[in-house]
């Protein structure tokens, strides 16, 4: 089954439609995920329609092994360390926001005001298979491992490492 990146419902895999919403599907070539737009948001790489992949190009490869693997999502969890706050990580999603007034938990960061407005930004790497991390010139600062991360540069994280966003910190699991 491969999963429409516009609706996100469940389709057959020798669809080149979304049997929900009727949208069109396209495909990485790089990363063999399902995307949306002309450009593959996880490698940069432009996307193809479905039904122009040739997987016999990309290493005979059936197109139903390419599918499943693209929708296989890998969780992390950033667990709260002396604080309730659990966030968990889909790398089908692939991309985080953290802050005071925006982002994906704003309801767990919206009464700390030493949390920025965007504080920072989660993003997954599928071609390493591995998350990072991204100050967006936060006022308190985003650390790893009590190392500050220098505003703008993406700095990987892994199992064991801990995160502190201003004074919030998480442990990865």
């Amino acid at each position: 089954m491969k999963i429409c990146p516009f609706c996100k419902i469940s389709i057959d895999d020798n669809s080149y439609f979304c049997d929900q919403c009727g949208k069109e599907l396209r495909i990485c070539p790089q990363c063999l995920t399902f995307g949306r737009g002309k450009i593959c948001t996880k490698c940069g790489t432009k996307l193809m329609l479905a039904k122009d992949f040739n997987q016999e190009t990309y290493n005979n490869r059936p197109i139903n092994t390419i599918a499943s693997k693209a929708v296989q999502p890998i969780s992390t969890t950033l667990e709260g360390l002396g604080n309730s706050a659990s966030l968990t990580l889909n790398s089908e999603k692939g991309k985080y926001l953290i802050g005071r007034r925006a982002g994906d938990w704003v309801s767990v960061f919206c009464k700390n005001g030493f949390i920025s407005g965007k504080h920072a930004e989660l993003n997954f790497d599928p071609a390493q298979q591995t998350w990072s991390i991204v100050d967006l010139g936060s006022t308190n600062g985003t650390f790893i491992n009590e190392k500050k991360l220098i505003k703008g540069e993406k700095t990987p994280f892994k199992t064991g490492d801990t995160i502190r966003i201003a004074f919030i910190k998480f442990t990865v699991k």
